[in-house]
Protein backbone atom coordinates (compact mmCIF):
# COMPACT_ATOMS: atom_id res chain seq x y z
CA UNK A 1 0.00 0.00 0.00
CA UNK A 2 1.79 3.02 -1.17
CA UNK A 3 -0.61 5.98 0.13
CA UNK A 4 -1.52 6.34 4.00
CA UNK A 5 -4.75 4.38 4.47
CA UNK A 6 -7.77 4.67 5.27
CA UNK A 7 -8.63 3.72 8.98
CA UNK A 8 -11.88 3.75 10.28
CA UNK A 9 -13.10 2.20 13.52
CA UNK A 10 -16.88 0.65 14.63
CA UNK A 11 -17.86 0.84 18.06
CA UNK A 12 -20.69 -0.70 19.71
CA UNK A 13 -21.78 1.58 22.61
CA UNK A 14 -24.14 1.48 25.30
CA UNK A 15 -23.82 3.86 28.10
CA UNK A 16 -20.09 4.28 27.99
CA UNK A 17 -20.31 8.51 28.31
CA UNK A 18 -17.14 8.28 31.23
CA UNK A 19 -14.50 7.03 28.93
CA UNK A 20 -16.23 7.66 25.26
CA UNK A 21 -15.25 11.42 24.38
CA UNK A 22 -11.52 10.68 25.45
CA UNK A 23 -10.90 6.94 23.45
CA UNK A 24 -12.42 9.09 19.96
CA UNK A 25 -9.89 11.54 21.35
CA UNK A 26 -7.50 9.66 21.50
CA UNK A 27 -8.25 7.22 18.35
CA UNK A 28 -8.91 10.43 16.46
CA UNK A 29 -4.86 11.58 17.41
CA UNK A 30 -3.80 8.15 16.46
CA UNK A 31 -4.72 8.04 12.72
CA UNK A 32 -8.45 6.91 12.48
CA UNK A 33 -10.18 8.48 9.93
CA UNK A 34 -13.27 7.66 10.78
CA UNK A 35 -15.59 5.92 13.12
CA UNK A 36 -18.98 4.04 12.87
CA UNK A 37 -20.68 3.96 16.09
CA UNK A 38 -23.80 1.72 17.07
CA UNK A 39 -25.28 3.53 20.31
CA UNK A 40 -27.19 0.12 21.83
CA UNK A 41 -29.95 2.14 24.12
CA UNK A 42 -27.65 4.67 26.03
CA UNK A 43 -28.93 6.85 28.35
CA UNK A 44 -26.18 9.00 29.84
CA UNK A 45 -24.74 10.97 27.66
CA UNK A 46 -22.98 8.99 25.08
CA UNK A 47 -25.79 10.14 22.44
CA UNK A 48 -24.35 13.34 22.64
CA UNK A 49 -20.96 12.76 22.46
CA UNK A 50 -21.55 10.52 19.48
CA UNK A 51 -23.90 13.26 17.79
CA UNK A 52 -21.28 16.15 18.50
CA UNK A 53 -18.52 14.48 16.65
CA UNK A 54 -21.42 12.76 13.90
CA UNK A 55 -21.57 17.09 13.60
CA UNK A 56 -17.87 17.28 12.83
CA UNK A 57 -18.13 14.60 10.29
CA UNK A 58 -16.16 12.12 12.28
CA UNK A 59 -18.80 9.53 12.78
CA UNK A 60 -21.58 8.11 11.26
CA UNK A 61 -24.05 7.19 14.26
CA UNK A 62 -26.73 3.86 14.25
CA UNK A 63 -29.02 3.77 17.21
CA UNK A 64 -30.41 0.68 17.65
CA UNK A 65 -33.74 0.59 19.87
CA UNK A 66 -34.18 -3.36 20.27
CA UNK A 67 -33.41 -3.94 23.15
CA UNK A 68 -32.02 -7.46 21.87
CA UNK A 69 -28.51 -7.15 21.97
CA UNK A 70 -27.78 -8.67 18.70
CA UNK A 71 -23.92 -7.86 18.82
CA UNK A 72 -22.72 -10.37 16.02
CA UNK A 73 -25.24 -8.24 13.56
CA UNK A 74 -24.26 -5.06 15.01
CA UNK A 75 -20.75 -5.46 14.27
CA UNK A 76 -20.92 -6.84 11.24
CA UNK A 77 -22.73 -4.22 9.61
CA UNK A 78 -20.19 -1.68 11.14
CA UNK A 79 -17.73 -3.10 9.46
CA UNK A 80 -19.26 -4.03 6.01
CA UNK A 81 -20.20 -0.11 6.30
CA UNK A 82 -16.78 0.58 6.87
CA UNK A 83 -15.40 -0.44 3.55
CA UNK A 84 -18.46 -0.54 1.10
CA UNK A 85 -19.69 3.70 2.68
CA UNK A 86 -16.39 5.00 3.78
CA UNK A 87 -13.67 3.35 2.14
CA UNK A 88 -11.63 1.63 5.06
CA UNK A 89 -8.28 -0.06 4.23
CA UNK A 90 -8.42 -1.24 7.34
CA UNK A 91 -11.28 -1.78 9.83
CA UNK A 92 -10.46 -1.66 14.00
CA UNK A 93 -13.62 -3.51 15.94
CA UNK A 94 -13.09 -1.32 19.16
CA UNK A 95 -14.86 -0.85 22.44
CA UNK A 96 -15.09 2.17 24.25
CA UNK A 97 -12.47 1.26 27.15
CA UNK A 98 -10.10 0.49 24.38
CA UNK A 99 -7.75 2.86 22.85
CA UNK A 100 -5.62 1.03 20.07
CA UNK A 101 -1.90 2.38 20.93
CA UNK A 102 0.48 1.14 17.87
CA UNK A 103 4.65 0.73 19.20
CA UNK A 104 5.70 2.84 17.07
CA UNK A 105 4.04 5.43 15.01
CA UNK A 106 0.79 6.76 14.68
CA UNK A 107 -1.61 3.43 13.09
CA UNK A 108 -1.76 4.92 9.66
CA UNK A 109 1.91 4.00 10.08
CA UNK A 110 1.50 1.09 11.74
CA UNK A 111 -0.99 -0.05 8.81
CA UNK A 112 0.83 1.04 6.21
CA UNK A 113 4.11 -1.54 6.98
CA UNK A 114 1.62 -4.29 6.53
CA UNK A 115 2.10 -6.23 3.69
CA UNK A 116 -0.26 -5.86 0.83
CA UNK A 117 -0.63 -9.71 0.98
CA UNK A 118 -1.48 -9.90 4.74
CA UNK A 119 -5.77 -9.25 5.46
CA UNK A 120 -5.78 -9.87 8.98
CA UNK A 121 -3.54 -8.84 12.39
CA UNK A 122 -3.82 -9.19 15.74
CA UNK A 123 -2.58 -7.23 18.69
CA UNK A 124 -1.10 -7.36 21.43
CA UNK A 125 -3.55 -6.72 24.73
CA UNK A 126 -2.36 -5.23 28.12
CA UNK A 127 -4.91 -4.31 30.46
CA UNK A 128 -3.90 -1.26 32.53
CA UNK A 129 -5.55 -0.33 35.78
CA UNK A 130 -6.36 3.78 36.74
CA UNK A 131 -5.16 4.54 39.26
CA UNK A 132 -6.53 7.41 42.18
CA UNK A 133 -3.06 8.85 42.50
CA UNK A 134 -2.49 10.76 39.16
Amino acid sequence: MTDAPRVVMTLLVRDEADVLADMLDASFALGVDHVIATDHLSQDGTSEILAAEAARGRCTVIREEDPAYRQVEFVTRMARLAATDHGADWVINADADEIWWPAAGDLKACFASVPDDVDVVVAQRFNFLARDDG
